[in-house]
């Protein structure tokens, strides 16, 4: 939730919808609307959005959470802005910074994670991400959940807001935050709950202020968002996650910019994409915007 001003590497491509070299453009590269539907949200109800991802079992709505000095727990809205309801969660928010669903331990169980990867002053040391199976329709709160904590190499600490599940092979990725050149860190699956796991370093990436990022429910898209521009990347068969993200993205999506845009989702089907930012205490409610495939 800690702002700062944002710069992007190569920023004088920040906005557009080509790649720079269009010998290199492949024809499966999407092109996304820049006119983005636009919804509201009632204010008062979701002030400190820090993530949000597509439900898989509530039809046409979007789980959202909140980082530190907010109660643990979901909250649900409609696509169509309408608030639903609020899921307690059963266990501690220092500082939930992003969200993720996919698989997980039992196959054919849809699961959600979230990051208490957030840390501002760089003190904690130990971090954490929580995973429990979907919420239902019918369910009143998140009691049963497993918890993998975990530390970066060196008892290093980092302030991360981006938490990526790669539906292909079920592990994690975190990236932190206010490097100019982010790094990113693995916890392949799967990941042990008796004791702290080290998180594996791959390398560094050339973008800064990294707040959220989704991989699409197949596996083949990937978004990153700072706080001014919105980064496509579409995944090769052969390659890894990391792989993709170290090559220059391929698409910059359009991006109105929010008032403290952290956090961003696509859709079941990756048609399209949301992002929802933080209210800021205004009086005015919070605009979910949707950003569709032509």
């Amino acid at each position: 939730m800690f702002l700062f001003l944002s710069f992007g590497f190569n920023s004088c491509f920040l906005f557009s919808n080509k790649p720079v070299d269009p010998k290199t453009e492949e024809p499966s590269l999407p092109i996304f609307n820049d006119n983005p539907v636009v919804k509201s949200i009632i204010s008062g109800k979701i002030e400190e959005t820090s993530g949000l991802v597509a439900s898989r079992n509530q039809k046409d709505c979007i789980w959202v959470h909140e980082d530190s000095g907010n109660p643990p727990g979901l909250h649900l809205i409609g696509t169509d802005g309408s608030y639903k309801k609020f899921i307690p969660f059963n266990g501690v928010n220092r500082d939930w910074e992003d969200i993720a669903i996919g698989p997980g331990p039992l196959d054919g169980t849809t699961y959600i994670y979230i990051g208490d990867i957030g840390d501002n002053p760089e003190k904690y040391g130990e971090y954490a991400i929580y995973r429990f199976p979907e919420p239902t329709a019918f369910q009143k709160e998140v009691n049963d959940y497993e918890t993998i904590k975990f530390k970066y190499p060196g008892g290093i600490s980092y302030d991360s807001e981006a938490l990526l599940l790669d539906p292909k092979t079920k592990d994690l990725y975190i990236i932190t935050k206010i490097q100019f050149n982010v790094k990113v860190f693995k916890l392949a699956f799967p990941q042990a709950l008796n004791q702290f796991i080290t998180a594996e370093y791959l390398g560094e990436i050339p973008y800064f202020q990294i707040t959220a990022g989704d991989i699409s429910s197949d596996g083949t898209e990937i978004l990153l968002k700072n706080y001014i521009a919105v980064y496509y990347w579409k995944r090769k068969a052969t390659e890894t996650v990391f792989q993709t993200l170290s090559r220059f993205r391929d698409v910059g999506v359009p991006y109105i910019r929010e008032n403290q845009g952290e956090a961003i989702g696509w859709d079941l089907s990756a048609n399209g994409l949301y992002t929802l930012s933080e209210n800021g205490l205004t009086p005015e409610p919070t605009p979910l915007y949707y950003y569709f495939k032509k």
